[in-house]
């Protein structure tokens, strides 16, 4: 029977690397949902996943498409 490699602890600094950047992480994500494209993760959703491709969908996701641009442009 193999005896098992004893792993040698972090130290408490490489510990603290790890929070800070797990926090700075954090940020960036939460803060990405500022930007998230809803017809992003619809495509996607398709294409990876299987989702359904229907005439109705795609014109829906289009029609958001066309929506959000008008927004952006009268504002």
């Amino acid at each position: 029977m193999e005896a098992k490699a004893q792993k040698k602890p972090i130290s408490e600094a490489r510990a603290w690397c790890y929070v800070i950047i797990g926090g700075i992480l954090e940020i960036i994500w939460a803060s990405g949902f500022k930007y998230e494209s809803i017809n992003g993760a619809i495509v996607l959703g398709m294409i990876f996943f299987k989702e359904p491709r229907s005439l109705f969908r795609v014109a829906c996701i289009v029609g958001i498409i066309f929506a959000v641009m008008g927004l952006k442009l009268t504002s």
